[in-house]
């Protein structure tokens, strides 16, 4: 999935969120 690396989509079901996060694979 390109343009999505380097981030992690975070969904809250409990209040139907959906975000991106920001994350450093190592």
């Amino acid at each position: 999935m390109k343009g999505w690396w380097g981030k992690i989509l975070r969904v809250d079901l409990t209040n139907n969120k959906v975000w991106v996060q920001e994350y450093s694979p190592e």
